[in-house]
């Protein structure tokens, strides 16, 4: 499918319908550090069934710098996107736990992969 034939954003009643196509991947974005902000608090964290962990502060951040958070090589989204069983065919889904904070980050990240 084109990019031209997705939208950025989807429902949850649409992740409901599409959820069983095989090509469709759902990833958790959650960080476990917050800048620069209160972080939301949960008595317990909830997933979204099936869905993968990006662990974006490990593999989508680029680790030869002692800064943090920096974006990754583009090497080093080809390694975790293919760590993770993800390729261009595929259609993603991205969320993160504190509403929009990651998610949006790990999009520019798989942009660098194409995906």
């Amino acid at each position: 499918m084109s990019t031209s034939d997705k939208s950025c954003l989807v429902t949850t009643k649409w992740l409901a319908e599409h959820k069983s196509q095989p090509n469709l991947h759902v990833l958790d974005a959650s960080m476990k550090k917050v800048a620069g902000r209160t972080p939301l608090e949960y008595n317990e964290l909830t997933v979204i069934p099936n869905s993968l962990d990006m662990a974006l502060e490990k593999n989508f951040t680029d680790t030869s710098t002692s800064l943090p958070n920096t974006f990754p090589t583009a090497e080093q989204v080809t390694l975790a996107t293919q760590t993770l069983g993800i390729n261009k065919d595929d259609t993603l889904v991205l969320y993160d736990n504190q509403g929009i904070y990651s998610s949006p980050r790990a999009w520019v990240d798989l942009q660098i992969d194409g995906l």
